[in-house]
């Protein structure tokens, strides 16, 4: 199968939590702007990549998705707001399609038509785009990690990037020295670090393995590395500036998914999963 790298396109975003405000408590269902609705169903299309299943055992993940509270989950839904710009032909007529259609808010997440378009039109065709996938969002990361309040780069990230240039297992003495300074990172992470700090001060023109083993990385195990933000973090520093004190600014709420679910898990008409 062959198919067209993505036209990167500026969109109109709006949140979740401003499109369910705004329709809440509306009775009746309602027809959402296409703005609107294009919104919803990128984030549709997170919640199917990265969570197994839409069951009350995920819910607090599935939140965490909607409401948009953590930088590193919302990268997702914007590389999926990209392919809904992309659509053509059949899958640009039936998203229309959908778009003309009445809904409730708090029934859009587990509408059956919807989810088959998003698995059928998007998510069927991330084994063709994990590329562009993992290179989207290690660009989108790399530049949030690494550009925080309060965290400098010392020398040391020039001498890294001085062994990039002159080593041939430079990506692979990186790796080690992070994973010798922070023995409880697994694999992944350790992987991830470095992924992330390649992207952004030595990018190549062979970073084609990099940017697929992001995208199995980050599909897995997104809500997972998004509770160690601090610690991974923590680890980099030790690499490329071991004197800083550090003042994380990368998680702007606490990482403690403490949003309160009542006794079924819903929000029981309110807009899906309960914040």
């Amino acid at each position: 199968m062959e198919i067209e790298i993505l036209n990167f396109k500026e969109f109109n975003h709006i949140k979740y939590e401003e499109i369910e405000a705004k329709y809440e408590n509306d009775p009746n269902p309602v027809k959402f702007t296409l703005d609107e609705f294009k919104s919803i169903v990128s984030l549709l299309f997170s919640v199917q990549y990265h969570t197994p299943e839409v069951s009350e055992e995920h819910l607090h993940n599935i939140a965490d998705i909607l409401y948009e509270e953590y930088p590193i989950v919302n990268i997702t839904s914007k590389f999926g707001r990209q392919m809904i710009e992309n659509l053509e032909n059949d899958y640009l007529e039936w998203m229309n399609s959908l778009s003309n259609k009445s809904y409730r808010i708090y029934e859009m997440i587990f509408n059956e038509e919807l989810n088959d378009f998003v698995h059928l039109a998007l998510i069927d065709y991330m084994i063709i785009r994990k590329f562009e996938y993992g290179k989207f969002f290690l660009n989108e990361w790399s530049k949030q990690f690494f550009n925080l309040d309060g965290y400098s780069l010392s020398m040391n990230v020039a001498e890294i990037i001085g062994i990039f240039r002159t080593k041939e297992d430079a990506f692979k003495m990186l790796c080690n020295k992070l994973l010798k300074k922070n023995p409880d990172l697994s694999d992944d992470e350790v992987l991830f670090l470095a992924f992330t700090f390649k992207e952004l001060f030595y990018k190549s023109d062979k970073d084609s393995i990099n940017y697929a083993l992001t995208n199995y990385i980050v599909r897995d195990k997104i809500h997972e590395l998004n509770t160690r933000i601090d610690i991974l973090k923590l680890s980099m520093i030790k690499e490329i500036n071991p004197n800083q004190k550090t003042n994380d600014n990368t998680h702007n709420k606490k990482n403690n998914n403490d949003k309160d679910i009542d006794d079924e898990g819903l929000n029981k008409g309110k807009g899906g999963p309960k914040r």
